[in-house]
């Protein structure tokens, strides 16, 4: 999108009249962005965030944050790019400045191996980069940012595992939402044919090329065209990399969800309704 080569002021609108650190109950609040927005891991989440917030504040680090205050902030995100601790300090300053506000941590590549903390201001709400479309449409919902939540029209969903036990997990989760669900060891338009959405496990899906995600996804089409449709294929794996993200997508994958994943992230992705199934959502959390 154009607006993406244009490089935004640090505050897009602040509301009139509102104290900092609070917000107008009745209006989406601020998003507070602190940290590094220009990053290959953290470029696209600052877009995505840019596009659909109403007012977004940026900050270069929690010094400058605290120097220049934002209002009505409902959201602050922080990149961390290393292992190197915020200093506490301004940390405990920036959350009590923005007291009731949502605070998410994004982590970069080189803080691998670093395990997230439920402590602190953060909470649950530390993780990595590559996690982000999971979380972040849901935590930052006050800040006006609304998950996307498709007509529920979806009526069959294909398992793509090399075992059964892999592939039981992710047809319980579907065959709750109504869907007709079957597995597929290895895909061909002789075993299924006109589905409506492709859950590849990663254990039969590997990071590859682009090039071979086409061909993956080519085996549910049938040669001769008939029944063939627009489906929906997710990509389910554990710690991808940002340029197996890209080759997956490049090759026609729609949804690439890291591993262990949101459910709520699933549920969207055929357009079923995550509200009513809350069991389930509790039971498959952790599936990996």
């Amino acid at each position: 999108m154009a607006q993406f080569n244009q490089r935004p002021p640090a505050d897009k609108q602040i509301h009139p009249g509102t104290l900092r650190g609070q917000r107008q109950s009745h209006l989406p609040g601020t998003l507070l962005w602190i940290g590094n927005r220009d990053g290959n891991e953290f470029r696209e989440i600052y877009q995505y965030c840019e596009t659909l917030v109403p007012q977004l504040a940026l900050r270069r680090n929690l010094r400058d944050c605290l120097d220049r205050p934002a209002s009505g902030v409902a959201g602050v995100v922080i990149t961390r790019q290393t292992r190197e601790e915020f200093c506490q300090a301004d940390l405990s300053a920036v959350e009590e400045t923005y007291r009731g506000a949502t605070m998410v941590q994004l982590l970069g590549s080189l803080c691998a191996g670093e395990r997230p903390r439920s402590v602190g201001p953060f909470g649950e709400r530390t993780i990595y980069a590559f996690q982000w479309n999971q979380y972040l449409p849901t935590w930052l919902g006050d800040c006006g940012i609304v998950p996307v939540i498709n007509p529920r029209s979806t009526f069959s969903i294909a398992v793509v595992a090399n075992t059964l036990p892999n592939a039981q997990p992710l047809m319980d989760l579907a065959a709750s939402t109504g869907a007709a669900t079957l597995w597929c060891k290895r895909p061909s338009t002789n075993i299924c044919r006109n589905v409506d959405v492709v859950w590849w496990d990663e254990s039969a899906a590997r990071p590859t090329t682009s090039s071979d995600w086409s061909d993956r996804l080519a085996a549910f089409d049938s040669p001769m065209g008939e029944g063939n449709r627009q489906r929906r294929h997710v990509w389910l794996a554990s710690w991808p990399r940002r340029e197996q993200t890209r080759a997956a997508i490049a090759g026609g994958v729609q949804l690439v969800v890291s591993k262990p994943y949101e459910v709520s992230l699933l549920f969207r992705s055929i357009g079923a309704n995550v509200e009513t199934e809350p069991q389930v959502v509790q039971h498959v959390r952790h599936a990996a």
